[in-house]
């Protein structure tokens, strides 16, 4: 009896072979947990001591932070606010004014993440992801958008628009908003 070497037999033959490995090396060792992804989650060897130590209060929904050359760090709280700590931990009263009129609260969207710039000392820039109103989407539709500004005391300034997602959404979902740079300084 001939058979062919290939065919559409093996595929479901290779994934049965690749799912019973997975199985097989979890059932062998309990402390190996798959993921989507190719890495694997282990359980620490031992248990691992840790304390919870409260460093500041009255912070609303806190989602993100960025450290300042100075030592204070920007905060932003998913309600649409920033907000400065000092290095001794003392969050100031006052959030910072400024930021754009059109952030949207709805479900997980908000004000996302800030980033100071790499040559922040040089530049002065502070970058913010929120979610933001549509202009020309469906009624209540927001989208994930990036803008950045100079911070002067208690106050943006020079804001601009960089980036923002098209065609908008509804319905709050999560929007995604991290903000990196790469070693020359540009943003993504």
């Amino acid at each position: 009896m001939k058979y062919r070497k290939t065919g559409p037999w093996m595929i479901p033959t290779a994934l049965s072979l690749m799912v019973c490995s997975v199985f097989a090396q979890v059932s062998t060792n309990p402390s190996v947990i798959p993921t989507q992804s190719k890495d694997l989650v282990r359980n620490a060897p031992a248990p691992v001591a840790f304390q919870v130590q409260t460093l500041v209060k009255g912070l609303s929904h806190p989602w993100s932070l960025a450290w300042l050359p100075g030592g204070d760090m920007l905060v932003t709280e998913r309600e649409g606010r920033l907000r400065r700590i000092s290095p001794d931990f003392q969050l100031d009263p006052r959030p910072i004014e400024g930021l754009p009129a059109d952030i949207v609260v709805d479900g997980q969207g908000g004000l996302f993440d800030v980033a100071v710039h790499p040559d922040h000392a040089r530049n002065g820039w502070v970058y913010l992801a929120y979610a933001q109103a549509s202009k020309d989407g469906p009624r209540g539709a927001s989208a994930t958008a990036l803008v950045r500004a100079r911070l002067q005391g208690h106050r943006l300034v020079d804001l601009q628009n960089l980036f923002a997602m098209r065609p908008a959404s509804r319905g709050g979902r999560h929007f995604g908003g991290r903000i990196a740079f790469d070693r020359q300084g540009h943003v993504f």
